[in-house]
């Protein structure tokens, strides 16, 4: 009979907390990247379900539908090319930038020594010829920012 009790206690325990972790998850994970510092600090003073499912219906929708889909096709590719054995896709370096600013224009790959750059002709808000360049030399990828020479 003591069973029993535990049992049913522990169960809608775990249904309470499964609707605040999709929420964590949508906050930590699926827009990390994209989310304005205040509207983050807004979600995260939300008390209900509703409002954060309010929230969210107004975030994606002053983004778009067309935005929302590529952001979260971005993030599927993130994570099927750019994962490891211990991180997802889309929380490496490669899959951060590839969410934020899409496919480079050019990759330049230099797998002796593990560094790959990407160039993106031009990145709303930062410049034109931005480079990234990837350095793997300890399978833990850290990237830097510069812009190439001058063509």
């Amino acid at each position: 009979m003591t069973r029993r009790r535990l049992l049913a206690c522990v169960i809608p325990c775990a249904v309470l907390f499964a609707g605040e972790a999709s929420y964590r998850k949508w906050l930590d994970e699926d827009v990390v990247y994209i989310i304005e510092p205040r509207e983050r600090t807004a979600f995260l003073g939300l008390k209900t379900d509703e409002e954060r499912d309010k929230f969210i219906e107004q975030f994606w929708g002053r983004r778009g539908e067309t935005f929302k889909k590529e952001h979260y096709r971005r993030i599927a590719y993130a994570n099927a090319r750019f994962k490891t054995a211990s991180a997802e896709g889309w929380s490496s370096d490669r899959g951060r930038i590839y969410i934020v600013h899409g496919p480079p224009d050019e990759i330049e790959s230099h797998p002796s020594d593990g560094r790959e750059n990407w160039l993106y002709h031009h990145i709303e808000g930062i410049g034109d010829d931005v480079m990234v360049e990837f350095v793997n030399g300890t399978q833990k990828g850290t990237l830097s920012a510069r812009r190439p020479a001058k063509r």
